[in-house]
């Protein structure tokens, strides 16, 4: 009976120790505004803000090499695939377009995709293909490199860009990589929003728009009915011209009075 117990008890130490090496991995990055992320256990994962000794060693790195490295490509964490060399990486950082859309998950779709038409995508859009999604109730760019190496999440949150993306230095991501990626950004949980959408300056945007449209209708009827004066005999003031009518004064864009 005791050898029973014995045996049973060491079955469940080794299951038991079978079930931690293979557990997901839960990191976070306060820098990077991201509270829990979890990475699944093939992955190797550098913190930059807790560097790992060990896996230092492994990979044959020094401290300061690992973090010249991560800072120059403004990254946080970068996890490596010990099966596939692929690579999930959480990045971070802040310039006058994420200060200016403050955080994205505030905004409509609708709304989105006019402020990507003016500047979001500026620097990928003949490179990448991209779509909005949401996930866990935080809205993403989801952009597809055409060059197969690469598929990057974006969200905007407090004035900072969050990168999370799939990357291979060598070849094209493959499946597992993919899937990896998925199942990671599903485990996502960001830091609390403090932004105001009503502090953003894209907070007159919806508003311009209807401004604009208001003022085309505005010229149109105008011109019909001046057209319809000249019709019945009544000639156009000698100081404005027909050409003046279809003249739409610009309106002028808050980052222009930056």
């Amino acid at each position: 009976m005791k050898k029973i117990i014995v045996l049973f008890i060491s079955v469940m130490v080794v299951l038991n120790c079978g079930i931690i090496a293979n557990a997901a991995q839960v990191f976070s990055s306060e820098k990077a505004q991201v509270i829990s992320i979890t990475y699944p256990p093939e992955y190797d994962v550098f913190n930059r803000e807790k560097v790992d000794t060990k896996l230092l060693n492994k990979y044959k790195l020094t401290k300061d090499a690992l973090l010249a490295n991560m800072k120059k490509y403004r990254n946080y964490l970068d996890g490596i695939n010990t099966k596939t060399g692929g690579e999930i990486i959480v990045g971070s950082y802040s310039d006058a377009t994420s200060v200016k859309v403050g955080t994205l998950s505030l905004y409509s779709n609708s709304l989105i995709n006019k402020m990507l038409k003016q500047d979001a995508i500026a620097d990928v859009k003949d490179k990448a293909e991209f779509t909005i999604e949401k996930i866990n109730d935080v809205r993403y760019f989801k952009y597809v490199f055409n060059d197969g190496k690469t598929v990057k999440y974006r969200t905007v949150l407090n004035k900072k860009y969050v990168d999370i993306y799939a990357w291979r230095a060598s070849g094209k991501l493959q499946d597992a990589d993919k899937k990896a990626l998925e199942a990671v950004m599903k485990s996502v949980k960001l830091a609390k929003n403090t932004e105001n959408a009503n502090d953003s300056k894209y907070k007159n945007f919806a508003w311009l728009n209807i401004l604009y449209g208001l003022i085309i209708i505005a010229v149109i009827v105008s011109y019909v009915l001046r057209r319809r004066k000249q019709e019945n005999g009544m000639p156009l003031p000698e100081d404005k011209k027909v050409s003046e009518l279809n003249y739409i004064p610009k309106i002028k864009d808050e980052k222009d009075e930056s």
